[in-house]
């Protein structure tokens, strides 16, 4: 039954993030604060451990997912920074950054020339 909560808790608290991304609207400016606010929300969640395991699923995996995936990729940074796995850290940013804008660039490409 705790499954279900966690994945009740994703869902709305992903709605509800998806939403303030949507309202805060889609220039540069407005996405660099909705990432700044979507990761220190996410340190947050993930040090106050008096929430429930559904309601931290609710807030770090669905608000702030539903926010911004960059508090997700933040936090992951900061747990290697913070067990000292500085090559790791940097690796995996580097990697992210350039695979993920292979990709848009691949399915920019692919939607211009097939579709």
């Amino acid at each position: 039954m705790n499954m279900f909560y966690n994945i009740l808790g994703v869902f709305l608290g992903g709605g509800a993030g998806c939403v303030l991304r949507y309202l805060a609207g889609a220039g540069a400016v407005n996405v660099l604060f909705v990432n700044i606010l979507g990761g220190f929300l996410m340190g947050i969640f993930y040090v106050k451990s008096c929430f429930n395991p559904a309601l931290k699923c609710a807030l770090m995996a669905g608000f702030c997912g539903g926010l911004t995936t960059f508090s997700a990729f933040s936090l992951h940074m900061f747990k290697m920074a913070d067990a000292a796995q500085y090559v790791q850290a940097a690796v995996y940013a580097i990697v992210s950054i350039v695979v993920c804008l292979a990709a848009v660039a691949a399915g920019v490409y692919l939607a211009k020339t097939m579709f």
